[in-house]
């Protein structure tokens, strides 16, 4: 058999953390130093190793000899935090510049207590020295005349003399310096080994100056520069302190001093454009989307080439204008290395599609470097562009630019705009025809037409009045403008304005604010006010232009009321509506009275006419205007918002057809779940339909409803009225909906007591007095049914004088199991007294939701009075959050209890016979019979039998004796005492008393 692999196929190896993974943190280096002018020093800590995870760590400073808190610096002790990933974080200082002289001072900053898992490293105290400041023991530097000079290079040998001056400090630290000086060059910062040109009268490049102990002032020295032997370049020579051998600091932008020696004659040439450069050029702009022309200049180098120069250059406009467009570079340079003689300057001459003239340009040599000359004779360089495109422009019309206007005068005319591309230069004459579409040609505009576009107009404009102003124009009707021809005004043209023959062309339409009108009703805006039968209506015109006025009348035109219906009563029965010129619609509101389906409501134009003489004419198809003919659809008032029960098994909806009844038509609904869900509370209905066929105003909507037996909230759903159309052929408008009443909401009432039955137990409490003091009787009420909501309810005691007991007993009905029938049955009981026997008890409790149970305690109290048994009730009451106290038919549950007091303090008294029958003598011969008084105290509450036994106590003289004779007395309800008679006989018997 072979092997096979277990369950514990794969193992887990978790390689632990290791080689420093969250780094370590210490400083680059143990010493900065930074000059006291510095203002902020950054102090760099790194984070070696690992970078993984935020890390941090302290630091501390520490004074050495520098002073803190703003005196020489500002720096705290804080915390340098490293992110995920970073390996370099700064630590910031800021310098403290003040005017006291002072030699180095220090403190220094040390790191402590990483956190975030790295540690620190080796370097971990960083000593921050601030440099000596304000030459406490002297400044040193060339005196300020002899930081920069220029002399011309001498025909003979000429002597110059330097100074280095030392101010300031204070006389302790003034102990002497000697201050060392060499010269550098030339035309560089080299240190100055040989050369003819400069050095001391004896040949020294270098020397020193020596300021004696407390001694202030200049120390002078001389340099010689000797004379040309031919021509020579400009050199440049510093002197610099290199170094101070004493006390002395050096001042640093008074270190060195800087001597030029001019050149002399041109060794570094003079630089020109050569012949054929200066002469003027003429190049072709090319065309747009093309490669750019390469143009050159040759520029050549005259009398020297010594050293490396070079040239600066710029392309300008005859107006002397720094160029921008149409030529590439417009500046540069041109270097020419030391012996080289001749140069080109390489320009591009731009495509673009900008129309412009022929341009000229100048390229000039503006100035040059390293030594040469600029010839002012022969440094431009003259050239033009001729153009290649439209410099006058490329004509076209465009539909959208052209417009039919009205103007303040009710004139109405045409304004022709022609758009002029490519270029705008000088004037140009545009002609132009025109023709109405859907008119006799030259009857409303003329025929033809010119206009002029001026020099620098992108655009042009013409206004064409009508020849005739009171022609009918409809909406929509056109006319057109072709462009005929164009010409340049002026003369000297080499490219001729042109005609864009694909846009020579466009139509005008004739818009809503110049057209005449055509009257009528909207037919699609019909509003109705539903709650009292207010009927909005729009009364539009095609065509706005000039004031009409539109008369109204209610009802068909004569002769024209559909045929088996009567016209609805409309007030006002006629109007009139004005349109002002350029306004498109009025509102109409009439009332409709409805009195049966039979009825139909309409309105229709009488008459149109015009106060300010403008044609306008009668819409036809829009001349009358039915109100709602095949019905305004929605829910009957009974049905917009119903209360039903889920036991019912459906809720039945009324759909009703209000104004209109003709048509057959369908009306569309649907279900819309709330707080209801299909499926558990309701059948849902997702396409239902009514039908209605015509003259039927009515239909019904059934929806079935799902009972169960859990205890539930209201819920609700509703009913949605989603559409209605025709089904017939009638091309009558389509029914309305109704945007009120289109819309019925169901509510599933509240069942099953979702908010609780609220009962006591027990039903029946039996409880003693205490020994002298009150005692606490405990019972439980009980919330049954359904646990929603909050829920708040009184109980009370009573039956033993509670003022509201009366009440109660009043308005008790023939209902059982409930308070008011127990206090009614229980009238021959004995009754507990309140405030003596119990503690009234008016309490209120709140169950919150979910809660069942709750607890409530009754206070009996010992009187140390004999009682037999006394009654009282304790009952629930007023109670809210439409819970409802147990009652007959709740399966036994009471909203009441009764509490019995056990008789006692011996309540049916003491028995005994009284002090004079303890004690009696009888003479059995003059009278046998012995009374006796039995005596029960002051409790007698009930009945009681007592058994009397007679027995014999003999005597010496005694001559006889009854045995075992018993009688039986019996005490009636609150008797307390009763007598006897006894008369011995021969034999035992039992005596009854009543």
């Amino acid at each position: 058999m072979r092997p096979q692999l277990g369950s514990l196929t794969l193992k887990e190896v978790t390689i632990d953390k290791n080689d420093h993974a969250e780094g370590i943190i210490e400083f680059t280096g143990s010493l900065l130093e930074v000059p006291e002018d510095i203002g902020t020093v950054t102090i760099p800590v790194v984070r070696g190793s690992g970078t993984f995870g935020r890390v941090s760590a302290f630091y501390s400073v520490q004074n050495v000899t520098a002073m803190p808190d703003g005196v020489d610096y500002i720096l705290t002790d804080g915390e340098v935090v490293f992110l995920d990933g970073q390996s370099e974080a700064y630590i910031r200082a800021t310098i403290i510049n003040d005017q006291i002289k002072e030699f180095s001072e220090t403190f220094s900053v040390t790191l402590t207590d990483p956190q975030g898992g790295a540690i620190l490293g080796s370097n971990i105290t960083e000593v921050i020295a601030i440099s000596k400041s304000d030459g406490p023991d002297g400044l040193i530097g060339f005196a300020a005349a002899d930081l920069r000079r220029i002399i011309e290079n001498p025909a003979n040998s000429r002597d110059l003399s330097f100074s280095i001056e030392l101010s300031g400090g204070t006389d302790e630290y003034l102990t002497g310096t000697e201050v060392r000086w060499h010269i550098l060059g030339p035309n560089s910062e080299d240190v100055l080994m040989e050369t003819d040109d400069i050095a001391t009268p004896d040949g020294r490049l270098q020397g020193s100056v020596t300021f004696e102990p407390q001694t202030r002032g200049f120390m002078r020295f001389t340099l010689q520069v000797r004379p040309y032997f031919g021509p020579e370049v400009q050199e440049i020579y510093k002197v610099d302190i290199y170094q101070v051998v004493g006390a002395g600091e050096v001042v640093r932008d008074r270190k060195s001093t800087e001597l030029t020696i001019l050149k002399h004659g041109d060794p570094n040439g003079i630089i020109q454009f050569d012949e054929s450069s200066v002469q003027p050029k003429s190049f072709d702009e090319p065309n747009d989307g093309s490669s750019p022309t390469s143009v050159s200049f040759r520029v050549e180098r005259k009398e020297g080439a010594v050293g490396d120069i070079q040239v600066t250059w710029e392309v300008r406009d005859m107006a002397n204008n720094i160029v921008t467009t149409d030529v590439n570079p417009t500046n540069g340079t041109l270097d020419f290395s030391s012996g080289t003689a001749l140069g080109d300057i390489q320009l591009s001459i731009l495509p673009d599609s900008e129309p412009e003239l022929e341009e000229s340009f100048q390229l000039i040599l503006v100035s040059s470097q390293g030594g040469a000359d600029i010839n002012s004779q022969l440094n431009v360089a003259r050239f033009s562009v001729r153009p290649n495109d439209d410099p006058h422009g490329v004509f076209s019309v465009l539909d959208g630019d052209q417009q039919v206007l009205v103007g303040d005068e009710l004139n109405r005319f045409l304004r022709i705009q022609i758009l002029r591309e490519g270029g705008t230069l000088g004037s140009v004459q545009v002609n132009f025809g025109l023709n109405y579409n859907d008119g006799v040609t030259g009857a409303y505009v003329p025929t033809r037409g010119t206009v002029t576009c001026r020099d620098g107009g992108a655009t042009c404009s013409k206004d064409i009045g009508f020849l005739n102003n009171d022609v009918f124009l409809e909406r929509g009707t056109t006319f057109t403008v072709n462009l005929t021809s164009v010409s340049y005004i002026g003369s000297g043209v080499t490219i001729e304005p042109i005609i864009d023959r694909g846009r020579s062309s466009a139509v005008l339409r004739v818009p809503q604010a110049a057209a005449n009108s055509k009257v009528g009703f909207l037919l699609s805006d019909i509003e109705i006010m539903e709650d009292n039968y207010q009927v909005m209506l729009t009364v539009s015109r095609i065509g706005a232009y000039g004031d009409v006025d539109v008369n109204w009348e209610a009802g068909y035109p004569s002769g024209s009321v559909p045929s088996g219906f009567t016209e609805g009563i409309i007030t006002p029965r006629s109007g009139q509506v004005r349109f002002t010129n350029g306004q498109s619609r009025r509102t109409v509101t009439v009332g409709l009275t409805p009195m049966g389906i039979q009825e139909v409501f309409a309105l229709h134009i009488s008459s149109i006419q015009s106060p300010s003489g403008v044609s306008a004419r009668l819409d036809d198809d829009r001349s009358i205007i039915e109100i709602a003919p095949s019905g305004l659809i929605s829910f009957s008032q009974s049905s917009r918002d119903v209360q039903a029960q889920e036991s019912e098994g459906e809720v039945t909806l009324t759909i009703q057809r209000q104004l209109g009844a003709q048509g057959l038509i369908r009306v569309n609904y649907q279900t819309t779940s709330g707080s209801a869900i299909p499926g558990e509370d309701y059948i849902e209905i997702s396409g239902g339909s009514v039908t209605l066929s015509d003259d039927q105003q009515s239909g019904t909507i059934i929806v079935r409803l799902l009972a169960e037996n859990n205890p539930e909230l209201a819920k609700t759903f509703y009913v949605n009225i989603t559409s209605v159309q025709r089904l017939d052929d009638n091309q009558a408008p389509e029914p309305l909906l109704s945007t009120l009443y289109s819309v019925a909401m169901v509510t599933i009432e509240a069942n099953n007591d979702p908010f609780g039955i609220f009962s006591i137990s027990p039903v029946l409490v039996e409880t003693t007095e205490s020994e002298g003091t009150c005692k606490l009787v405990e019972m439980t009420i009980t919330r049954s049914g359904g646990m929603f909501g909050d829920v708040s309810l009184m109980v009370r005691t009573v039956g033993g004088g509670e003022p509201w007991e009366s009440d109660i007993i009043t308005q008790s009905t023939n209902e059982t199991n409930t308070i008011g029938s127990a206090l009614i049955t229980s009238q021959g009981k004995l009754k507990a007294s309140s405030g003596s026997d119990y503690e009234e008890l008016q309490e209120t409790l709140i169950f919150r939701a979910n809660e069942d149970t709750d607890v409530f305690r009754l206070s009996v109290c010992d009187d140390n009075e004999p009682e037999p048994d006394e009654h009282f009730y304790v009952y629930l009451t007023v109670i809210s959050g439409g819970a409802r106290v147990a009652g007959s038919g709740d399966s036994g549950l009471q909203g009441y209890a009764e509490v019995i007091i056990l008789g006692n303090d011996n309540y049916n008294g003491i028995i005994g016979f009284s002090v004079d029958s303890l004690f009696v003598s009888v003479s059995e011969d003059v009278s046998p019979t012995v009374t006796l008084i039995l005596d029960r105290g002051d409790a007698y509450f009930e009945g009681v039998v007592v058994r009397i036994s007679v027995y014999c106590q003999m005597s010496i003289d005694s001559s006889f004796c009854v045995h075992s004779l018993e009688y039986i007395y019996l005490y009636r309800y609150l008797y307390r005492g009763i007598s006897c008679d006894i008369m011995p006989v021969g034999f035992p018997g039992t005596k009854h008393m009543q």
